[in-house]
């Protein structure tokens, strides 16, 4: 009995924290205040008035913050849905500012404060490291919800939180280390290479074994299709496993093998989940961030002891000033340097200052110093430990908003600004077009929708009139262009999501094409660089690495390879011609609202038009030069197209309660099914009968038949993509092709770098033979200007061809002479 009373203590006393979590993230929304700050206050004042409350309030105190709860459970799923939602790209772009703050300036932050609190106070200064490696540990969770509520700039956001997500593991590493050099009692020069030694294994070996965890969850999630449970319990399971996979097997950080993992599922295998289900993804993590973070910070007021805070008052305050101290040696000493290494953006004072009183202490902190054991500062750094976290979260959390707000760093830019207004401006456009539905019924008053109508036209015309104004004195036409090209890029994006939602390109076009605008639109944010006029389809149209080393390795690899390559190009070409058309509608839109200038819509719509014309180009090209692959693609959009019509018909039934529930499931997945199944292509769409190549080249035709024949079983079909090249000027080169369909160029490299083109190939062309016939490096580089069908022989497989039928050895060494010459 005593057993299920304790149970019952513990579910009651989480139902109350969670009430009280609830109710305080109401006041915090209503007093627009931080809420994990105010959840500590809640939580201290509990404690402090715990004499005059009910029991069961009283018996919250008895609960107690255990670190390997906080490491083993509150930790992961924090960490992960932190690193899940952080912007790849932009960490990307900040990660040597990240990266230095994170390990080397945690570094020399603990030194700092273990020198402060060592020459004004009785720690030794052994022990003092240990202290400055647990207070060195960031903890933004509040900083970057108040950054969310004041619209702060991305990448501020991305440094703060980066920087936490990193320095973490850092942290909960070198305390380790430096608690096992204190209870040794010395340190020598082997003990010292020994420790950078195993942080540099422990850290960054948790990053391999996390990077590769990840990669294998998504290659399950790729199997998984539109199933919430399945997947949420992947996405969980590989936040909670890598970080005991990482601690207790390979004896890494498992704080790091949860940050890769968390990154590389946010980024990478973001593609593999299920479209259908992303958002309820986002809302799962969302929910699972509020417990952690419930839980921890209210623990962390109900157990915060004010008497061993005055106990330790002067170690405290010492503590304290020497945290900041060291904050500012790291943030203004190594922030300025990054920015003036090559290829770095500088990050400004405001930034800076952000940073440096942004760094607040939090579950990190408690956690190491909860676990330092029988350490004999133990209790002394515990009282110190919640001492600074609490006042980085009620003095520096608290004045957070009005540090922001005094660097001006909440205020939209002009161009942010203009574009909230042109959006207000086009919604209620839209609201207007409808209100004549209201009364259509006959249920509404010709009055109530009469004066909604004047109420929104009279709101239309304000919101212009402070557009023009902005237009006059704030806004260049540059920075009109520039807001309108972010909105149509963001415009195209969004095609490109739907396109891969409903499974009309892969998940290989779709990445591709998602790369190519989010690099454009981050150079145009970041830059100011308008995007040029050339199409996606030519950004993405070079193959992979992988893909091009495809061509030399054997088949089926290099088959599977190339037609994969193939496929996604044509599908980009599709895709950026759909987006394309997407794009005007919204610049119609935008031209009917009357809040840009004509010229600004005419120019961007003009550069539309040329990348649009440009993708119709090469889909006319694919139609010529492939059409059987081109009716095959076509015939499976359509089906998809039809199955996708069908499947929203069902599922309205099934939402209206007219099919039941179990029966409107089953058809869906069935929908479902067929729909990926239509997803990919044929090879054989893509291959060409060889009789039909032999019918181009003339000295195949002049061939007795028989030995045509032979050469004919000899020839190895080869797919390869649009600007792929297919052989390079100086390599050696063992293989020559056949055009069966296509185009190639054939281009030389001058002594200045250009390339000029030396001639144009087409279908009954071949090339490559000079470097079999002379044994000599590739005198050209022959590039796919189309798609191509290629048939290719081996320098054996030439010289048996040669040996078979001397005419076609005459034919291909009178080309390579002429070739040569030319």
């Amino acid at each position: 009995m005593e057993h299920h009373s304790a149970i019952a203590e513990l579910v009651l006393g989480l139902c109350i924290l969670l009430l009280l979590a609830s109710a305080t993230l109401a006041i915090a929304k209503r007093l627009r205040l931080p809420f994990t700050i105010l959840l500590v206050i809640v939580g201290l004042a509990i404690a402090v008035l715990s004499p005059y409350l009910p029991a069961g309030m009283a018996r919250l105190l008895a609960f107690h913050i255990s670190p390997d709860i906080i490491l083993y459970v509150f930790l992961p799923s924090l960490i992960f849905e932190s690193a899940f939602h952080l912007d790849a790209r932009q960490l990307r772009d900040n990660l040597l500012p990240v990266l230095t703050l994170a390990v080397p300036g945690l570094l020399i932050s603990t030194v700092v404060i273990a020198g402060l609190v060592a020459a004004l106070t009785d720690v030794p200064f052994i022990a003092a490291l240990v202290l400055g490696a647990i207070l060195s540990a960031t903890d933004p969770v509040a900083v970057i919800a108040l950054f969310r509520q004041l619209g702060a700039p991305q990448r501020l956001t991305v440094l703060v939180e980066g920087e936490s997500l990193f320095n973490d593991a850092t942290a909960i590493v070198a305390a380790k280390i430096l608690l096992a050099v204190a209870l040794a009692g010395f340190v020598t020069w082997e003990t010292v290479a020994a420790g950078i030694l195993n942080f540099l294994i422990v850290f960054f070996g948790g990053i391999v074994v996390g990077w590769l965890m990840a990669l294998v969850a998504g290659l399950v999630l790729g199997v998984v299709h539109e199933n919430q449970a399945i997947e949420i319990s992947i996405l969980t399971v590989l936040a909670y496993l890598s970080f005991l996979v990482g601690e207790e097997i390979f004896h890494v950080s498992g704080v790091m093998a949860t940050v890769a993992a968390g990154l590389t599922i946010g980024g990478w295998g973001r593609t593999k989940l299920s479209p259908g289900i992303s958002s309820y993804i986002e809302h799962f993590w969302a929910y699972v961030a509020f417990v952690a973070n419930a839980l921890i910070f209210l623990l962390v007021g109900l157990t915060i002891d004010l008497v061993a805070l005055v106990t330790f008052i002067d170690v405290l305050v010492i503590s304290v000033a020497a945290m900041l101290i060291s904050r500012a040696v790291v943030i203004y000493g190594l922030v300025p340097a990054i920015g003036r290494l090559p290829g770095s953006e500088a990050v400004n004072l405001s930034y800076q200052t952000v940073m440096y009183w942004g760094g607040l202490r939090g579950a990190v902190a408690i956690a190491v110093v909860l676990s330092l054991g029988d350490f004999q500062w133990a209790s002394a750094f515990t009282a110190v430990v919640m001492g600074a976290v609490l006042f980085t979260l009620i003095v520096q959390g608290l004045t957070m908003q009005p540090l922001i707000r005094w660097l001006k760093l909440d205020e939209p830019s002009v161009g942010d600004r203009f574009a909230r207004d042109e959006a207000k401006v086009e919604s209620s456009l839209r609201a207007v077009d409808r209100i004549p539905e209201l009364g259509a019924g006959g249920l509404f008053s010709a009055r109530i929708a009469r004066d909604l109508e004047v109420q929104h036209r009279q709101e239309i015309q304000i919101l212009r009139a402070a557009i023009a104004e902005m237009r006059l004195h704030e806004l260049n036409e540059l920075e009109e262009h520039r807001v309108l090209h972010l909105r149509c890029l963001a415009t195209e994006k969004a095609a490109y999501y739907e396109q891969f939602s409903r499974h009309h390109i892969t998940e290989d076009a779709y990445r591709a094409a998602t790369h190519a605008i989010s690099a454009m639109i981050d150079d145009l944010r970041h830059y100011g660089n308008l995007p040029t006029d050339a199409s996606i389809s030519a950004l993405v149209e070079r193959t992979s690495l992988l893909q091009r080393f495809a061509t030399h390795v054997p088949n089926p690899i290099a088959r599977r390879l190339n037609i994969r390559a193939v496929t996604r190009a044509y599908q980009i070409a599709w895709a950026e011609f759909q987006a394309c058309r997407r794009v005007d509608e919204f610049l119609t839109e935008a031209d009917e609202a009357r809040t840009l200038g004509e010229r600004t819509i005419s120019q961007v719509r003009d550069h539309y038009e040329a990348r649009q014309s440009d993708a119709r180009k090469r889909l006319d090209d694919w139609a010529e030069q492939f059409p059987e692959f081109v009716a095959a693609m076509q015939q499976r959009l359509a089906e998809r197209l039809i199955l996708r019509v069908e499947r929203d018909a069902i599922e309205g039934h099934v939402h209206n309660g007219a099919l039941p529930h179990g029966l409107g499931e089953e058809l869906l997945e069935e929908f479902d099914a067929r729909i990926r199944n239509l997803g990919g292509v044929t090879v054989a769409a893509l291959d060409v009968d060889p009789s039909e190549l032999c019918k181009k080249v003339p000295f195949f035709t002049d061939a007795p038949t028989s030995d045509v024949a032979q050469i004919v079983a000899r020839l190895k079909p080869v797919t390869v993509a649009p600007s792929d090249d297919i052989i390079r000027q100086g390599e050696t080169g063992s293989i020559m092709y056949f055009i069966a369909r296509g185009v190639v160029r054939v281009l030389r490299r001058e002594d200045s770098g250009e390339d000029s083109e030396l001639a144009t190939l087409f279908a009954g062309d071949f090339f490559g033979e000079i470097a079999i016939l002379r044994d000599e490096p590739r005198i050209a580089t022959c590039r796919a200007a189309t798609a191509c069908a290629l048939y290719e022989l081996s320098r054996a497989e030439v010289e048996e061809a040669v040996a078979l039928c001397p005419g076609i050895g005459e034919g291909l060494r009178k080309a390579a002479a002429q070739r040569a010459d030319g």
